[in-house]
């Protein structure tokens, strides 16, 4: 290795575990602390190879640093392999090309599953490379290995594989190709087996969930610019023309311009259906630096531009990383960004609720950093309208504040919101909201399935459908059908994310009560419901709701 990229992977492992441990926690990376506190085989959002990264990383070192640490470790990996595979003659060109990408700067030391991704990606086109040319044994072992190494850290990695796959298809008649794709499967088993014990709850999420009812037209340049941004601003140009317009020069170029070029096509379709973040894209990272380089090599005036221009972009991410670290702007009222003010938010919020559990509602960004800057118990219920977490799968989070006193907290408190009392400045820039409430109960833990092949419902109807009630905790679960914590069951339709149609789905006054209000450990029920349906006929969300009394 030359005396350059010797430096630049020092300084970079150096720079980046200074970062990870001057710079909060993102909303997400705490999130992901979250997950790693209660290992899995699986998550609701995602596999689960980075919450295992952060687990083993806290249990090294205390605070941001052990979060982040090997996510550090990971993505100097990362480009010394991306060295290796590319080989540069010119070393500056390489690294300049490479430090002026802004995901990279963040990717550097940030928990999140990118990192593992990119990581992997690399991993994969080490093996790949080489199996290409001769199948052995050992190298398919390997293949199949990392192949369920990027399945365990983002769904990503199937279509890394198919892309790559797709340019040399001929290899398909390889038995070898087959025993991969066994090897893959088999490994992949408990994660499968997860999925099918808990409704393939991550698929559905992201097939369906995740994206919502509005699409909105913005969504497309946003993604468009987020390519053009995080891979470069001043000299990604150059690399995606390199990736559309390289020819092909054996095998494994094939496989690296159909990833890049495979990649953001995919995501740019998907944009036209949902939101769609600039960071899928993440394992495009090897195409546009091994073509995009070459393609620079090959022209000494456009490459001195490169340089030039990678020159002026690093200047700005310095400040970036700067800020990141700390917070020089002048506050004005403005609302604090994710990585500033949240330990000391954390910290009032445990001031002003007192020594009793915190509950948030529906957005897991708030409890998850409550959590890691108090290391106080805290909750997070789902009410109807949202799509769920990961919360709602902690049972013994939820089983311990139940029948308990806890401190309903509310960012931004609507006139719907009873509430005590608020704060209306605070370190988020945010007021909050502050409700205490005894004998707190809730039910995000008991599962309603409903018989998921009938899609289509008359319209202005009134509907019996049959549903299990189910309890797949280890203790009992029981609800009052009368007094202040009374419970009833409802139904709510959903279209463009505002609730149309509502009713109880249950309703023992109307002859259709409750078969029971206990529920022994992995027990269930079943009952039918009646739903009145929406008089306008269109493509609706049902869902079933827990709603008790003088809560929420």
């Amino acid at each position: 290795m030359d005396t350059i990229s010797r430096w630049v992977l020092a300084g970079w492992l150096l720079l980046n575990l200074v970062q990870a441990g001057v710079t909060e926690l993102w909303h997400d990376e705490a999130y992901y602390w979250v997950f790693s506190q209660w290992l899995d085989w699986g998550f609701k959002d995602h596999p689960p190879v980075t919450a295992l990264l952060v687990n083993a990383g806290s249990a090294l070192l205390p605070g941001e640093l052990g979060v982040r640490l090997f996510m550090v470790f990971l993505s100097t990996i990362t480009l010394w392999m991306t060295w290796r595979l590319v080989r540069p003659a010119r070393p500056l060109l390489f690294w300049a090309v490479i430090l002026a990408m802004p995901v990279l700067h963040i990717g550097g030391f940030i928990a999140a599953p990118d990192v593992p991704l990119m990581f992997g990606t690399l991993l994969f086109f080490t093996i790949w490379k080489e199996w290409l040319e001769r199948d052995t044994w050992p190298l398919t072992l390997a293949l199949a290995g990392v192949l369920a190494f990027l399945a365990y850290t983002k769904y990503h990695g199937a279509l890394l594989f198919l892309f790559a796959l797709a340019p040399n298809y001929r290899i398909m008649s390889r038995p070898r190709f087959w025993a991969t794709c066994l090897l893959t499967g088999v490994a992949l088993l408990p994660h499968l087996y997860w999925q099918y014990t808990h409704d393939w709850l991550t698929f559905r999420y992201h097939l369906k969930d995740r994206a919502g009812d509005t699409w909105k037209f913005r969504f497309v340049p946003e993604y468009l610019a987020g390519q053009w941004a995080i891979w470069g601003p001043l000299t990604s140009f150059w690399l995606w023309w390199a990736v559309f317009r390289s020819r092909s020069r054996n095998a494994f170029d094939r496989s690296l311009q159909w990833t890049g070029i495979g990649f953001v096509t995919f995501f740019f379709l998907q944009s036209w259906k949902q939101p769609t973040e600039a960071n899928w894209t993440a394992p495009v990272f090897l195409s546009l630096v091994a073509l995009g380089y070459r393609y620079l090599e090959e022209r000494p005036r456009l490459a001195q531009w490169a340089i030039r221009l990678s020159g002026c972009t690093l200047v700005l991410l310095v400040v970036l990383r700067l800020y990141l670290a700390w917070d020089f702007l002048p506050p004005n009222g403005r609302k604090a960004p994710e990585f500033h003010h949240w330990d000391e938010w954390a910290g009032m919020v445990a001031r002003v609720a007192g020594d009793v559990p915190v509950v948030f509602t529906n957005r897991y960004q708030r409890p998850s950093k409550y959590l890691f800057y108090s290391r106080r118990p805290a909750y997070c219920v789902s009410t109807e309208v949202d799509t769920g977490t990961q919360y709602d799968l902690l049972y013994e989070m939820e089983e311990a504040v139940q029948g308990k006193r806890v401190c309903l907290v509310h960012e931004h408190p609507r006139e719907d919101h009873r509430v005590d009392t608020v704060v209306a400045v605070t370190p988020s820039g945010r007021p909050v909201g502050f409700r205490w409430v005894d004998d707190f109960r809730s039910y995000n833990r008991i599962w309603c399935r409903l018989d998921t092949t009938i899609t289509t419902l008359p319209p202005n109807a009134k509907v019996s459908l049959p549903v299990r009630i189910i309890n797949p905790t280890r203790e009992y679960v029981s609800w009052d059908q009368e007094g202040d914590r009374a419970v009833t069951f409802e139904y709510l339709f959903i279209a463009d994310d505002k609730v149309r149609t509502e009713g109880l789905a249950l309703d023992p006054a109307a002859g259709r009560p409750w078969p029971g209000t206990t529920l022994a450990p992995g027990e269930s029920f079943d009952t039918r419901i009646e739903i009145m349906t929406p008089a306008e006929p269109s493509e609706y969300r049902l869902r079933l709701a827990w709603r008790v009394k003088g809560l929420l």
